[in-house]
């Protein structure tokens, strides 16, 4: 006999997810995330998972900014389609731990190095004005 499942949302008392039945799940929003696999008559509880990025359209025309080469080994170009000014730029793991930060940029390029970061997804932020740019890159 199969195992059943049902997701939960961690973020609000470990709420049963109506209509998360199946293995897979993809969430509707960024948050915190567990599920109840039953077997028979034994049931378990995954840890709660933080997922983000949910939502995130890189072919949004929107975006005005390209990261090359991208995927990376470490070293790459964040290039803008117009003049960025004082803004902030934050790349985050898939956990959402912040592994770069700086403030006040401006310009059109600029250069990051993530070498000493793992192979893995990263989530660019650049946040000008209020206005959020995100991408998506990838190390290997």
């Amino acid at each position: 006999m199969g195992a059943w499942f049902q997701w939960l949302d961690c973020d609000n008392a470990n709420a049963e997810i109506s209509g998360a039945y199946f293995v897979a799940f993809t969430p509707a929003v960024d948050g915190n995330y567990a599920v109840i696999v039953t077997n028979l008559f034994c049931s378990d509880t995954s840890a709660c998972f933080n997922i983000i990025g949910v939502g995130l359209d890189e072919n949004n025309s929107e975006n005005q900014i390209s990261a090359a080469p991208n995927p990376t080994t470490g070293n790459f170009i964040i290039q803008s389609e117009h003049e960025i000014a004082n803004a902030t730029l934050k790349i985050c793991d898939v956990s959402a731990k912040i592994i770069y930060y700086k403030e006040n940029l401006s310009g059109t390029n600029f250069q990051i190095d993530l070498s000493n970061q793992p192979a893995g997804i990263y989530f660019l932020e650049l946040n000008e004005d209020g206005i959020k740019q995100r991408i998506k890159i990838v190390k290997n």
